[in-house]
């Protein structure tokens, strides 16, 4: 845990070649850590662009502040524009904030303001989210996260799964107590303001929300 310690990435990305996974973030590339303080207040700021071309044969992670993150974050920021390029054999997942985020929650600001723009050739799908490109039995608790980073995938060659894109999470999946992004007890927000823009061709089901581009959720969630 860095609670209580402000990280702030001042430095470009950049990235290319090929790997087997890929776990990319302005500030951390894979956040693996337990739930009781999570990791906190970490800033990727606008000179720090994030570049990365690389094929991939299994999974390939992006965000802007953290490319995976398993624990709890909270008071997150990313102001650098992301160009999300290469290929992914078994999914890729962007986000303004994290690329992916497994269980656990958001807590607090998590906020995006840096444009998103992939065009990755992905199976089974591409992924990408203003906040996160894929939750997974997420709680949002926070006074405030938004997103006012245009999101948009342009591709010269078709993406070869399906396409998931929304202004704060691109798929959102919906377990036990988990939730999309909304109001907190009546306090605070989950606001998107950045444009979510579908250029290019893909070889199965395209989706696109101004929140969320697809929530799936199973019998238990409520």
């Amino acid at each position: 845990s860095n609670s209580g310690v402000f990280s702030t990435n001042n430095a470009a990305i950049n990235g290319s070649g090929k790997a087997e996974a890929l776990f990319v973030g302005g500030c951390v590339g894979a956040q693996i850590n337990g739930d009781s303080d999570g990791c906190r207040y970490a800033k990727n700021v606008s000179t720090a662009t994030i570049t990365v071309d690389v094929d991939v044969t299994k999974e390939y992670n992006l965000g802007g502040v953290s490319g995976i993150a398993l624990g709890m974050i909270s008071d997150y920021y990313n102001e650098a524009k992301i160009y999300a390029k290469g290929k992914a054999g078994n999914r890729a997942l962007v986000g303004g904030i994290v690329g992916r985020k497994n269980s656990s929650r958001i807590r607090n600001t998590c906020i995006n303001s840096g444009d998103i723009e992939a065009s990755i050739d992905a199976l089974p799908v591409l992924l990408v989210g203003g906040i996160a490109g894929f939750t997974n039995n997420v709680q949002w608790d926070y006074l405030g996260s938004s997103n006012s980073g245009s999101i948009s995938f342009k591709q010269g060659a078709p993406c070869s799964g399906e396409v998931a894109m929304g202004g704060l999470v691109g798929w959102a999946f919906l377990g036990n107590n988990a939730s999309i992004p909304h109001r907190f007890y009546g306090e605070g927000y989950a606001e998107n303001r950045g444009n979510v823009v579908f250029s290019g061709s893909c070889g199965s089901n395209v989706y696109m929300g101004g929140v969320v581009g697809l929530a799936f959720n199973d019998s238990t969630t409520t």
